[in-house]
């Protein structure tokens, strides 16, 4: 242990941390200007402010620079062990430039003073390189009895990975036809409504499908068509 903290302390001294420490285990007296990290619990929706967080790229080794850790796919966080504070798979870490990291595994070391968090960025990890809006469609009653359906916003601005599945034909005498796509999304969207995905281009995914993420480091996806305009 007393080897790990020499390291942290004499190798990222340029990412504000100070170059000597004591002859124990108090890690967090040699913290000098730590991040400050946004922890949310998603099982109770819970957010709270970590302070003095020690924050490295996933198998990072004594010599490479630290000043980008951040911008790495993986990383592991040093918290400390506070009482109501329990890191659990699945939660997410919020770094000061806004990307979300997702738990993958948590432990406690240093005799239960700190927490060693591993997580990922689940978006960098699945490719979600576009935007989406996602709309809901809602039922409404006009005043002279009729019901019609009108699309509302559920969020705008989601990232997404889309890739096309197959398109069929509609039939030899007519061009219409049908994309089938696999649309990666970062939030899975409500399952008990009648969805459909926009593009900034204009184009318009109808939904047939919502599927939940079924790991802690998978992202939920719909299945969704695309017709025609002429179909």
């Amino acid at each position: 242990m007393c080897v790990q903290l020499a390291w942290a302390a004499g190798h990222l001294k340029g990412a504000g941390f100070v170059s000597r420490f004591p002859g124990t285990d108090r890690f967090w007296e040699i913290v000098d200007g730590g991040q400050r990290l946004r922890y949310r619990c998603v099982a109770s929706g819970q957010e709270r402010t970590i302070d003095q967080a020690l924050v490295r790229p996933a198998g990072y080794r004594p010599g490479q620079e630290a000043a980008g850790a951040v911008s790495h796919e993986e990383i592991v966080c040093h918290l400390p062990a506070l009482a109501d504070l329990a890191p659990t798979p699945g939660d997410h870490i919020y770094t000061p430039d806004g990307r979300r990291f997702t738990v993958l595994s948590a432990q406690l070391v240093a005799a239960g003073t700190r927490w060693r968090v591993h997580a990922r960025d689940l978006v960098l990890a699945h490719g979600l390189d576009r935007h989406v809006r996602v709309e809901i469609l809602r039922w409404q009653r006009k005043p002279d009895g009729t019901v019609v359906g009108r699309w509302h916003t559920w969020k705008t601005g989601l990232r997404a990975a889309v890739s096309l599945w197959q398109a069929t034909t509609g039939s030899p005498t007519r061009r219409s036809y049908e994309r089938r796509y696999r649309v990666i999304l970062e939030e899975c969207p409500p399952v008990d409504h009648v969805l459909r995905l926009c593009t900034p281009a204009g184009r318009i995914l109808q939904v047939l499908s919502v599927h939940r993420a079924d790991r802690v480091d998978s992202l939920p996806w719909v299945e969704a068509i695309e017709a025609d305009p002429d179909g």
